[in-house]
């Protein structure tokens, strides 16, 4: 068994976690080789703090700096499209075709792809301007967002 490091502010570290978890094969019910941390309330803290660092200097960006980094997410999955999806059919058992390879992958590069446009046309900020009003609005940056995904 290998215990998985975990990423926190651009490092991948050895969790200080004392329990851990493991993926399990739904088709043939083994657990799979790897072995993930369930990380204790001081390293999410420090990724919080990670990710407040991080919202200020991107904050800065000008769109198509960050629509660069979005399209390069999403060529680093396409060019590990075999490898990830290998692993999600054995985490998942969903089918290899179609519903990984050619259906959530592209669909999640897609999404990439689109919000790199968003940013590039700033479109995403909605701008309105009501002049009978005098009202100007548009959406801005909030900040970091935590999102617990699903564990199924």
């Amino acid at each position: 068994m290998s215990r998985q490091p975990v990423l926190i502010n651009g490092a991948w570290i050895d969790s200080n976690a004392s329990r851990e978890f493991q993926a399990v094969n739904p088709t043939t019910r083994e657990a799979l080789e790897a072995t993930f941390p369930v990380s204790p309330w001081e390293e999410l803290e420090t990724v919080l703090k990670a990710a407040e660092t991080a919202f200020h200097e991107v904050q800065s960006w000008p769109g198509s700096r960050f629509a660069d980094f979005l399209d390069a997410y999403a060529d680093e999955i396409e060019q590990r499209r075999d490898a990830l999806v290998e692993i999600a059919n054995l985490e998942t058992a969903l089918p290899v075709s179609p519903r990984l390879r050619d259906g959530e992958l592209p669909r999640t590069m897609n999404q990439l792809r689109q919000a790199a446009e968003a940013a590039r046309t700033s479109s995403w900020t909605r701008p309105i301007i009501d002049t009978n009003a005098n009202i100007r609005s548009k959406f801005g940056p909030i900040g970091p967002v935590v999102v617990m995904g699903p564990n199924n």
